[in-house]
């Protein structure tokens, strides 16, 4: 089993600035295989966060997001008022999707560990799940097997997800390597950063 990691953002108003009004994913050492983001949510607003994995259970959420935004935007927006709580939450992944559905149960997005591992994004996942176990629900109202309903949407899910899981498995083990320091290099270039944003777009 994966071990989940957790998120943790924070909405921040305050004047852009110097702030960029695009989003900014940060790939911090500190965070690896993770990152952190600044989210744009108006001319005033945005949402600052991280996600990061703790396989011992030692870290602090609150210290290290502080030091994240100590690191990468402390000047940027000392002026800045908190605009709401913290929140955070695990994510649940896994590279190889186990049973989607029982008798009188189907499960989608991130209740079937649908999650992206590399990313930990699930929103894309959740959608695209929740439109097969429609669809399979749909026939099995319509005189389909149950079983034979399900067992295709599984087998769907399978099929558009599994390849990219796996891969992100290779992904993980590179963002803990040089690869890390290399590949920021790479990306300062625009050629390469608009490569990146179609890859991340397409896992």
């Amino acid at each position: 089993m994966a071990t989940a990691p957790e998120k943790i953002r924070s909405a921040l108003a305050l004047s852009m600035g110097d702030l960029p009004d695009r989003y900014v994913l940060i790939f911090d050492r500190k965070l690896s295989p993770y990152y952190g983001w600044l989210f744009p949510e108006g001319p005033s607003r945005v949402n600052i966060g991280i996600c990061y994995e703790d396989v011992r259970h030692e870290k602090n959420a609150r210290v290290l997001f502080q030091a994240f935004l100590d690191k990468h935007y402390k000047t940027r927006i000392a002026a800045g008022v908190q605009a709401g709580p913290f929140k955070g939450h695990p994510i649940s992944y896994c590279y190889s999707l186990g049973p989607l559905y029982e008798k009188g149960r189907v499960v989608i997005g991130e209740a079937g560990r649908m999650t992206h591992p590399a990313t930990a994004e699930g929103i894309y996942q959740g959608m695209w799940s929740g439109m097969l176990a429609a669809k399979a629900l749909a026939g099995a109202l319509q005189g389909e097997a149950e079983k034979a309903a399900f067992g295709a949407y599984q087998a769907a899910c399978r099929k558009q997800f599994q390849t990219g899981f796996q891969a992100a498995r290779l992904w993980r083990g590179a963002m803990r390597t040089p690869l890390l320091d290399c590949f920021a290099r790479i990306v300062q270039t625009p050629a390469a950063r608009n490569m990146l944003a179609g890859l991340m777009a397409e896992m």
